[in-house]
């Protein structure tokens, strides 16, 4: 999946081992960059910080992040249960994670596919952590 040429300074890599599928048989790349940038396979995402409601307090909205990242969809009715919300502040929130790149474009069925997996989730929260 590397483009030829370049290097994401940003990414991570890391294969399957051979338990779970074979010998190195699948390949991924998840980057960290606030922008997208050339060579970099999947979707860049914005700090954790920067997704911001009203209405929603910044420790609710990083539990959610990690909520979602459990899982390959969510729901706006997921979210509403989650953070006990409305139809339109949870209409809200979808579209600010879906503007940071956590999320994508709503499905028919109502199912919402998550970009962001655990170990990016984590990642982006060692990065944006005071303490260093």
């Amino acid at each position: 999946m590397r483009k030829r040429g370049f290097i994401c300074p940003t990414a991570i890599t890391f294969g399957i081992r051979q338990a779970e599928g074979g010998v190195r048989s699948a390949y991924f790349k998840i980057c960290f960059s606030a922008s997208n940038s050339k060579g970099c396979d999947t979707p860049s995402f914005a700090p954790l910080d920067s997704v911001k409601v009203d209405g929603i307090s910044e420790k609710d909205m990083d539990i959610l992040i990690y909520h979602i990242s459990l899982d390959r969809y969510t729901s706006n009715k997921q979210i509403r249960e989650w953070l006990e919300v409305d139809k339109d502040t949870a209409a809200k929130v979808i579209y600010a994670l879906r503007k940071a790149g956590y999320i994508g474009n709503e499905y028919s069925n109502y199912m919402i596919p998550v970009n962001i997996t655990t170990e990016a989730y984590f990642r982006l929260k060692a990065n944006n952590d005071p303490k260093k």
